[in-house]
């Protein structure tokens, strides 16, 4: 049963390359729950070990959580900033 599809493709093929494509997704996935850490807590414990397998949601989390933690230290180096420039200037005002 090797019948051709107008497009030159066998079912075969398709399964073949399907095996191959999902076999990189597993690996892909194993490596994304490597990175992620396996102590990853949440406000109602620690996250279940997936088996390789990370959801969407906890990477948006994740992203989520970074993108804040970046944002506060950007406002504290603001603030130590302006601070700093507040008593440059009433040590040697310039005018």
């Amino acid at each position: 049963m090797n019948a051709q599809e107008p497009n030159g493709l066998t079912l075969e093929s398709l399964a073949q390359r399907l095996g191959a494509l999902e076999r990189e997704n597993d690996v892909l996935r194993s490596k994304a729950a490597t990175l992620e850490g396996s102590d990853t807590r949440r406000s109602g414990g620690s996250t279940p070990a997936f088996e390789g397998h990370v959801s969407r949601r906890a990477l948006l989390r994740k992203a989520s959580e970074i993108q804040r933690r970046a944002q506060e230290e950007a406002a504290i180096d603001a603030e130590d900033y302006l601070t700093q420039a507040e008593e440059a200037c009433a040590m040697d005002p310039v005018g």
